[in-house]
C-alpha cells in the first residue's frame, strides 16, 4: 500500500489559514510535479514544502491524484474541472486565418500568469509521462494535430497527406512548445519578449507568420507556385 495514501486516510483537521494554505498547496504541488513528476513526487514533499501537514492536503484534495487533477485543470479551468474547447473546423477558413486561430489557441494561457504557464508545462510533461488523467484532452489535443495536418494539405494540395506534411505540422507545433519550454530563460535574456503590452498578441502574429514561412519553404521545396499569403 502506497504511504502517501496511508497517511491521507488519516484525515485531521487542517489548518485554519483556509484558502492561503489551499493556494500554497498548489503553488508548491504545481512546481514539484512539473520538475519531478507524478511518480517523483510525494505527498510528504509538497507538505513539508508548502509548510502545511499531509491532513491538509488530504482535505482540500482527497489524495495525491486529487491535487495532481486539480493543478493540471485550475489553473487554466478554473475550480470547475474542464477541458480545453474544441473550436469549430478550420479547413473552411482563409488559410492566414485558420494558422492564427491555432496560435491563439495554444498560446493564450502565456499570458494567464505563472500557474498557467506551470500549468501548460505540466500538460507536455504528461506527452512523455502520461498518468492517464488527460485521456479526454489528449485526445483532442490528437484531433487538433489532425485538423493542422489535414489544412496544411489541403493548403499545399497533397491529399492524403504525406510524411512531409507530417513533419511540418510538427515543427509548427515545436514553435508553439517552445514558447513554454523557454520562456523563463528567454523572459530573463531578453525582457522585451514577454514583459511588454500586448506581448502575447505579438507572439500570436509572429509565430503565425514564421509558420507560413515554413509552409511556403515546403511549397518551394516541392516546386509548386509560390502563394501571395503575406
Amino acid at each position: 500500500m502506497n504511504t502517501d495514501n496511508e497517511s491521507l486516510s488519516n484525515k485531521r483537521k487542517p489548518r485554519t489559514d483556509g484558502a492561503q494554505a489551499r493556494a500554497r498547496i498548489l503553488d508548491v504541488a504545481l512546481r514539484l510535479f512539473v520538475e519531478k513528476g507524478f511518480n517523483g513526487t510525494s505527498v510528504r514533499d509538497i507538505a513539508q514544502a508548502a509548510d502545511v501537514n499531509v491532513a491538509s492536503i488530504a482535505y482540500y484534495f482527497g489524495d495525491k491524484a486529487g491535487l495532481y487533477r486539480t493543478v493540471l485543470f485550475e489553473p487554466l479551468h478554473g475550480k470547475g474541472e474542464g477541458k480545453d474547447i474544441l473550436p469549430p473546423d478550420v479547413t473552411d477558413l482563409e488559410f492566414k486565418t485558420a494558422l492564427s486561430r491555432y496560435m491563439e489557441l495554444y498560446l493564450t494561457p502565456l499570458g494567464q500568469g505563472k500557474a498557467a504557464l506551470q500549468s501548460v508545462r505540466l500538460r507536455l510533461r504528461e506527452v512523455f509521462e502520461p498518468t492517464g488523467m488527460l485521456d479526454d484532452e489528449d485526445a483532442t489535443r490528437k484531433l487538433m494535430q489532425r485538423r493542422l495536418v489535414d489544412l496544411l494539405a489541403l493548403e499545399l494540395g497533397v491529399c492524403p497527406p504525406d510524411v512531409e506534411i507530417e513533419r511540418l505540422a510538427y515543427s509548427i507545433w515545436a514553435l508553439i512548445v517552445h514558447a513554454y519550454i523557454g520562456h523563463d530563460e528567454m523572459q530573463q535574456t531578453t525582457p522585451a519578449l514577454f514583459d511588454v503590452p500586448n506581448a502575447v498578441e505579438t507572439w500570436i502574429t509572429r509565430l503565425t507568420a514564421f509558420a507560413l514561412a515554413m509552409v511556403e519553404a515546403e511549397r518551394m521545396r516541392r516546386g509548386m507556385t509560390p502563394s501571395n499569403v503575406n
